[in-house]
């Protein structure tokens, strides 16, 4: 079995244990109570449920998305080679071909979306840890960069008032911090220190930072008039171009020495890693709450009730059709997991009256 297999075969069990921890008609999981209310409670529950899901959904993405990419990229240069036959045949440069320019596309948004999924499944990760600790943090906002050594969780464990809200048994508290730690071996340790925060601000560069130029080796092949292209992300990502030129060790040694393919498999075997060890820690934490023998008061902070996301937006251009569509709707089809939750739910959802109806539903 891959790891990738395991990592989601864990996810998906430690969901449905999850769901298993509905006791009552609470709409509830039973462990996650204490300093919550009634909604904070369901909402919370939900939620982990969600994050959970849509891990498992995006280690699925992630895999297929590894696939598109290399064959765009074997699309791509096969055009590419082409190109470069010619040129050797004629002895001048030739346009890209519009296929390798549409390949070539196709391969940097297969290639960004890779990254993009990467840090999401991160700080997904980090939202679960969180749950399942019971500490003061909002679960909508937290990142892996409020987990890492020194960050905001470490801050807050570390304060006198502890606003974290860990528990007073030294016992159980040391459990919670252990459980908040969990991701750290595999993410800062000394083994991993040279790929993970590197992958980290590679993934941050590509979402909000400037890009700059990346080398493409073309050397020749084992076979005469065959070549060889490696694609070599920059070292030094969280640089400017220039800034990374210039550094002392000089222009030839601004790229990792391992083409972007390889980087792209192999991190996401390590990421299967950190999921297993994260969700290894988390459902026997879990199962334990569940059962009693961990006792922990869920903290409010969790879903701040002041926190406000209400937004006037409805579309650029509001179809009132799909208004009336809406308001006319009698049936929802969906899964059935996803029916027992807002069934769960429904003790909440009856005693909201629709604002222009006047009555309950």
């Amino acid at each position: 079995m891959s790891n990738v297999e395991d990592a989601k075969r864990r996810v998906s069990r430690f969901r449905d244990e999850l769901r298993s921890y509905y006791k009552d008609d609470s709409g509830a999981i039973n462990f996650i109570a204490g300093a919550l209310n009634e909604e904070q409670r369901v909402y919370v529950s939900d939620y982990l449920i969600d994050l959970v899901q849509t891990i498992d959904n995006t280690l699925g993405d992630m895999r297929k998305t590894l696939v598109e990419y290399s064959r765009a990229r074997d699309n791509e240069e096969f055009q590419m080679k082409n190109r470069l036959r010619a040129e050797s045949s004629v002895g001048t440069p030739q346009e890209h071909s519009e296929s390798e320019v549409r390949f070539r596309f196709h391969r940097e948004t297969f290639e960004n979306s890779y990254f993009f999924k990467f840090g999401g499944v991160i700080d997904l990760l980090a939202a679960c840890l969180i749950v399942s600790s019971g500490v003061s943090k909002d679960v909508r906002t937290v990142s892996h960069a409020d987990l890492t050594a020194g960050g905001r969780i470490d801050q807050m464990a570390k304060g006198a008032r502890n606003s974290l809200g860990l528990s007073e048994d030294p016992e159980v508290r040391a459990s919670q911090l252990s459980i908040l730690h969990s991701m750290r071996p595999l993410t800062s340790g000394e083994e991993n220190r040279n790929w993970f925060p590197w992958l980290s601000h590679y993934r941050n560069r590509i979402v909000h930072r400037a890009q700059g130029v990346e080398f493409t080796i073309v050397r020749n092949g084992a076979v005469k008039g065959a070549y060889d292209i490696l694609r070599l992300p920059g070292k030094y990502p969280e640089e400017g171009m220039i800034s990374g030129f210039a550094r002392p060790d000089g222009i030839r040694a601004t790229s990792v020495h391992e083409d972007m393919r390889d980087v792209m498999n192999v991190s996401f075997s390590r990421l299967c890693d950190v999921v297993i060890a994260t969700i290894d820690a988390c459902s026997p934490f879990c199962g334990r709450r569940s059962a009693g023998e961990i006792n922990i008061t869920q903290q409010a902070g969790q879903w701040p009730t002041e926190a406000s996301y209400d937004y006037e937006f409805n579309g650029f251009s509001p179809d009132e059709s799909i208004k009336r569509s809406l308001k006319k709707a009698d049936t929802i089809v969906a899964h059935g997991s996803l029916l027992e939750r807002m069934e769960a739910a429904s003790a909440l959802i009856k005693r909201k009256a629709y604002p222009d109806s006047g009555h309950e539903h």
